[in-house]
């Protein structure tokens, strides 16, 4: 090693104003996939005057254990000598632009280590950084993808914003990451050590309760399988109400009984008018019932209307709106036991079969007569 080697080394290792500017810089520690690339994000800086030095006869060199530890990789090497290396990678950075970004493949377990970097160029410009390493944690598994932000509430017809993101610590192979089910538009951005999906889409009361996940599917390198971590979320929107088609009246002998059912978030609460009055002479009490976590089942008993009263309102509210229902009822359209339009058809069915059997009557007779006048 030369003089001015000796005199450069020995100054980065002091702790002295005149050193200051050699440093290298790197995350303090990573982790890795298994089977899979570790990319350290690495720059480093020199003194004044050094920086002619750093010409193509240079190469990133790292080592473990120490700066002065075994030589793990040295991106000088080419063809058959990269055999020599310890781990097989490329250096993506620059190094003249002081960028020694670095990228280790097919990654184990056996690889953790604390990793130092160093520049050795065909000058006097060789020399290890002490100060700085990144320690390489190697894993059979990751983290789940985060999805942001936590559950909440939302009212519908509000725009929804969600993201997911999950780690990426090799960039040559960075995790898909797919929405299910797939309700909006969705926009990826990768950055350097994480990929992110964003969904937007606009909440509707379809949505509430559906359960929304983020997988995020990571391929690894020298024939290792495929793995898929994930995560959910259960969506809950705020609906007003909305008074069901299943609600009707119906007539059990002098009386008439109406039902109505409604389905809002939150649960809504239901209230009988008659002729704009609240109505509280039902013959017998009003019940509310819950029919599951979200529908809410009124019904309400009351003699046979006048003929000038023909209109019962059912009125369903909650925190975020509102809803009614007129039901027509009376004496002359609503019968005994049935719907009226049950009723109708039933009626209509049964009008039908009586004609067909008249007409096979008559035909049968018919043709009776004309054998007997052939005859």
């Amino acid at each position: 090693m030369t003089g001015a080697a000796q005199l450069l080394l020995l100054c980065c290792l002091l702790q002295g104003g005149l050193c200051q500017k050699w440093a290298s810089f790197m995350p303090q520690s990573l982790e890795g996939l298994s089977g899979s690339c570790v990319m350290i994000n690495c720059t480093f800086s020199i003194g004044l005057g050094f920086d002619p030095y750093l010409d193509d006869t240079c190469a990133a060199i790292w080592t473990t254990g120490g700066p002065f530890g075994p030589t793990v990789f040295n991106s000088g090497l080419t063809g058959q000598s990269t055999n020599a290396n310890t781990l097989q990678g490329n250096l993506t950075g620059n190094l003249r632009a002081k960028n020694c970004t670095t990228v280790f493949h097919n990654m184990s377990p056996k690889d953790d280590n604390t990793y130092y970097f160093g520049v050795q160029c065909n000058n006097p410009l060789k020399i290890r950084f002490p100060t700085n390493a990144t320690i390489i944690t190697i894993t059979d598994s990751l983290p789940k993808p985060a999805i942001t932000p936590p559950p909440v509430e939302v009212e519908e017809g509000d725009p929804v914003r969600l993201e997911c993101s999950a780690v990426a610590p090799c960039p040559l192979l960075p995790p898909a990451l797919t929405w299910t089910p797939a309700i909006g538009d969705v926009k990826e951005n990768q950055q350097s050590a994480s990929v992110s999906s964003v969904l937007n889409f606009t909440a509707t009361r379809l949505h509430n309760g559906q359960r929304l996940q983020c997988s995020a599917l990571y391929r690894r390198q020298a024939g290792h399988s495929d793995l898929q971590y994930e995560n959910n979320l259960t969506l809950r929107i705020l609906f007003a109400p909305q008074i069901l088609p299943s609600s009707r009246c119906v007539s059990i002998g002098s009386l008439i009984r109406c039902v109505c059912n409604s389905q809002g978030n939150p649960p809504p609460s239901l209230f009988w008018e008659l002729a704009g009055k609240a109505v509280d002479h039902s013959v017998i009490p009003t019940r509310e019932v819950p029919l599951g976590s979200l529908v809410m089942w009124s019904q309400i008993t009351v003699n046979y209307l006048d003929e000038d009263v023909l209109s019962l309102v059912c009125l369903s509210n909650n925190s975020v709106g509102s809803d009614r229902f007129v039901f027509s009822v009376s004496s002359t359209n609503t019968t005994p036991g049935f719907h009226p339009l049950s009723l109708f058809f039933g009626s209509l069915v049964g009008a039908i079969g009586t004609l067909l059997m008249c007409l096979l009557f008559f035909s049968d007779q018919l043709i009776k007569k004309a054998c007997e006048l052939w005859k």
